[in-house]
């Protein structure tokens, strides 16, 4: 049985349930700890999710270990429409950021990571093919020396008979 159905949130046990989901606690575990349901930590997830990265200027990164907690079907964008409008009239809450454009920010962040990537990759294959290319040319300069001394004991003993 849950103890605190129905009683605000303090900022004490929203500290607790983010430690705890930080140190890999189920929410199972955090309910029990807690003393809320399983769905009740999941929406307040969602509504600090929404205050860090609208008031705070988190990263999508940076909270990873929340977004992992909530429902697959439910997206950051549907999490921001939802508490938009809770949070519109309150006057005593700052907008710091266009949360638009930290979303926009944080997409291009992302590519050029994966570009970054990218690019690391390619360079790390050129010079492991161009490794082989030398090594192939090393065992052709190789064959050719081989080559040319057969060539010249050949002609060696040409000239003796």
């Amino acid at each position: 049985m849950k103890y605190n159905k129905g009683k605000r949130w303090t900022d004490e046990e929203e500290e607790k349930v983010l430690k705890l989901l930080k140190n890999n606690k189920s929410m199972e575990e955090c309910s029990d700890i807690i003393g809320r349901s399983e769905f009740a930590i999941k929406i307040r997830i969602e509504e600090i999710i929404y205050k860090k990265i609208t008031y705070k200027n988190k990263t999508i990164d940076e909270l990873e270990y929340l977004i992992k907690h909530i429902d697959s079907k439910v997206t950051i964008e549907n999490i921001i429409k939802k508490y938009e409008n809770k949070y519109k009239n309150k006057k005593n809450i700052p907008m710091q950021l266009d949360v638009k454009k930290s979303f926009e920010n944080d997409i291009l962040i992302r590519l050029e990571n994966i570009e970054l990537n990218q690019k690391k990759i390619i360079n790390e294959i050129l010079i492991e093919k161009n490794n082989e290319i030398n090594i192939f040319k090393k065992k052709i300069e190789e064959l050719k020396e081989i080559k040319n001394k057969n060539e010249k004991k050949i002609k060696e003993l040409i000239q003796l008979n």
